[in-house]
């Protein structure tokens, strides 16, 4: 059990609070409390983001630049990529430091994914899909630099432009990060608990091989499969024909060839679409909205990654 002021363990044992631990890790959590299987590991607080901030004496920076912040100022880039930079450069005190590592072990894995988890994140009004970093296959010699490049993107052109247009207050600057096992998907995917396009009340899930950006990204043709949820059933199976797909061998991302005869057959077995499903309608149902969810699986053990509002 971890034990620090900054740091929570993802388990079903205790009810975070977004405040402390940003939207994304709350909804995390929630998983893990209504039995779905997620990755382990923990979460750094948003005293964690403050105490380092304390720390390094970079209050006055953040004020600084985000206050002459213009999205559309030709240097508004640089200026980011300089903040940074001196965000980066800042120390982790001595505790949190080792809180950190500890905890890292525990989770008993040579990599984890490294994910920034905002206040505001994932909630009805404000998803943050695509503003702000995470990190896959980060091993411990990346760790700590990578948990603070996930604190800076809230601090990014993009992600500083989206708190404008949505209007968010200046608490909404406080994020966390999730630090979770890396899960060596076998096959991965995306799935909406409604239709993306015709907003019908069906499961849409996309399954292809390998790791989820790929298909995220449009570089591999997927499965398609629609669920009926009240019939609770497969009621259509687009099989993709995939020749690609991509994995990490050691620390390196690479592509490879999908054996003959694999490319045409249905990524995911009915069983397990309907165990996705059953998930599915369950997140739906205690979050009280439709969910984009992303998946994988791994040695035949589904795993939910992540669960948010569909906001547009």
């Amino acid at each position: 059990m971890i034990n620090s002021q900054y740091l929570r363990q993802l388990n079903s044992s205790q009810t975070f609070n977004v405040k402390d631990v940003g939207g994304k890790a709350n909804s995390l959590n929630m998983l893990i409390r209504k039995g779905i299987r997620i990755p382990e590991g923990f979460v750094l607080t948003t005293k964690a983001f403050n105490y380092f901030v304390e720390y390094n004496n970079l209050t006055q920076a953040i004020l600084n630049y985000t206050t002459e912040f213009n999205h559309e100022h030709k240097d508004a880039v640089k200026k980011f990529h300089k903040f940074r930079e001196l965000f980066v450069k800042g120390q982790f005190p001595k505790d949190m430091q080792k809180s950190i590592i500890e905890a890292f072990r525990s989770i008993k894995s040579q990599h984890v994914a490294v994910r920034s988890s905002a206040v505001s994140e994932d909630s009805h009004t404000a998803s943050w899909a695509g503003q702000l970093e995470s990190f896959t296959y980060t091993d411990k010699d990346m760790l700590l630099e990578n948990i603070k490049k996930c604190w800076t993107s809230i601090f990014s052109v993009h992600a500083l432009h989206y708190k404008l247009h949505k209007k968010l207050d200046i608490e909404d600057f406080a994020i966390g990060v999730i630090v979770q096992r890396m899960i060596h998907s076998d096959v991965s995917g995306v799935a909406f608990s409604i239709h993306p396009i015709n907003k019908s009340d069906v499961i849409v899930i996309e399954a292809g091989l390998g790791l989820c950006e790929s298909l995220v990204n449009g570089e591999i043709d997927p499965d398609r499969y629609i669920f009926n949820k009240s019939k609770k059933a497969l009621i259509e199976n687009n099989i993709g024909n995939q020749s690609m797909y991509r994995t990490f061998i050691g620390n390196k991302k690479v592509w490879k060839k999908v054996s003959k005869g694999s490319s045409k057959k249905q990524k995911i077995s009915d069983a397990h679409i309907n165990i996705l499903a059953s998930n599915i309608i369950n997140i739906e149902m205690f979050s009280k909205h439709p969910v984009d969810v992303e998946w994988a699986l791994e040695k035949d053990k589904l795993y939910i990654l992540q669960a948010r509002p569909i906001t547009s």
